[in-house]
This record gives structure tokens, C-alpha cells and sequence, in this order.
């Protein structure tokens, strides 16, 4: 095996890919539908409301009305929730598709 082969294979070892949820904000992100993203992060995490709302320094009621949609978050508070289940929170701005933005 090559110096190389051998270095990726290191890598992909120690540093396996993380898991990535991919979230388009449009104009009509509802509140439940971000509260099931953070619903499957935490359980991918696998982490209880009430562990996650002691990480937090919260109630786990919080916790459930987050991910229930009965609650919408700022985003310090989405960064904060994923960050303390190991995940980041990574933004990306781009020109939409004029097509889209023109509603066709």
C-alpha cells in the first residue's frame, strides 16, 4: 500500500465522516419541522431530553416543546442545542435559483 493509501486509511479511521443533516431555510421552515431535525440529532446523539436539558442548564420540558414545534428557537439557541451533542452548526448563503426566486 502507497504512503497515501495508507494516511487515508489512517484518517478515515480516526476521523470517521460526521453525520450531517442538511437544512435549506426557506421563507416557510416551520417550527415542528426544525423541532424533528433536532429531534433525530439528539437521538442520533444518543442523548435523553433530560441529559441534553442538564447539558443546557435547562428544564427537559424546554427540550420537548423544541422539538415538538410548540417553541421556536432562536438560532443561539439551535447553535447551543447542537453543540452540546457534539454537532456544529454551519451556515451557508447563496444566491437561490433565479427561476425560484421569481416563483416559477
Amino acid at each position: 500500500m502507497s504512503a497515501a493509501g495508507i494516511a487515508s486509511t489512517i484518517l478515515k479511521t480516526l476521523a470517521p465522516p460526521l453525520p450531517v443533516i442538511e437544512l435549506v431555510l426557506g421563507a416557510k421552515l416551520s417550527p415542528k419541522a426544525l423541532g424533528r431535525m433536532l429531534r433525530e440529532i439528539r437521538s442520533k446523539a444518543g442523548v435523553t431530553q433530560v441529559e441534553l436539558g442538564k447539558r443546557l442548564g435547562m428544564p427537559y420540558q424546554n427540550i420537548s416543546r423544541l422539538e415538538t414545534g410548540r417553541h421556536e428557537p432562536s438560532l443561539s439557541t439551535v447553535s447551543a442545542y447542537v453543540r452540546a451533542l457534539g454537532w456544529e452548526l454551519v451556515m451557508v448563503a447563496r444566491p437561490r435559483d433565479r427561476r425560484e426566486a421569481d416563483g416559477r
